[in-house]
Formats: C-alpha cells, structure tokens, sequence
C-alpha cells in the first residue's frame, strides 16, 4: 500500500467530518428542527464523509484504489472508536458500533469504485 493516498484520503475525511459537523451544529441551532434526528443526521455525516475520504484515497492510488478506500474507512473507524473508548462516551460499544461499522463498509465500497473510475489513468 502507498502512503500518500492514504495521508490524504485521512485527511479529507477528518476535515469533512470537522467542516460538516460543523456546519450540522449551525443548522441545529438555528433551524427549528428536533433534536430526535440527530442520530440520523450523524449517521449521514460520518457516510458522507467516508465517501469523501475513500473517494480521495482510492482515486490517488489508481490501481490499487479499491485497498486504500476501504482501508481509509476502516482507520478512521478505529480511531473514531478508540478516541470514544478513551473518553467514555456512550453508544460506542453496541448496536451504533455495527451500524457505524457498516456505514464505514458501505461508504469504503462505493468510494473505491467512484475514485477508481474517475482516476486519472482511467479517463
């Protein structure tokens, strides 16, 4: 596996998660939405941004995209994970574990294959 992409790739993903919670706090605050969707808001916060992150990856490595997408995905998965452990934050082991994780599987898949077409050396 080469390093670059997946440097970057890491960083499109925390970025995007950053800029995109972001973003999802304003809305909150100032829209008159409840607040019972936030977990559903979450759950398409963390696909976009693995999507975005795979995409990345996978469309720098060319060939060997589908490997370092999936791959992106299941780091920032972990990270995410253990950084929850360390804090003690609630709803990290259990059922939002697996829904998280196939999230990160079902943005890892489609990210590959998106940054694998649109690699430079396929168009």
């Amino acid at each position: 596996m080469q390093i670059r992409p997946l440097i970057k790739g890491l960083i499109v993903t925390f970025l995007s998660i950053l800029l995109l919670t972001f973003l999802g706090s304003i809305f909150y605050l100032l829209a008159p939405v409840a607040t019972a969707s936030l977990a559903r808001f979450s759950y398409w916060l963390l696909f976009v941004s693995f999507l975005l992150g795979s995409v990345t990856a996978s469309r720098i490595a060319e060939s060997r995209g589908l490997f370092h997408g999936l791959a992106i995905c299941f780091i920032v998965l972990g990270i995410l994970t253990l950084l929850g452990l360390l804090l003690q934050l609630p709803g990290v082991i259990g059922s939002h574990l697996l829904i998280k994780s196939g999230i990160a599987l079902l943005a890892g898949i489609l990210g590959s294959i998106i940054g694998t077409v649109l690699s430079p050396s396929r168009i």
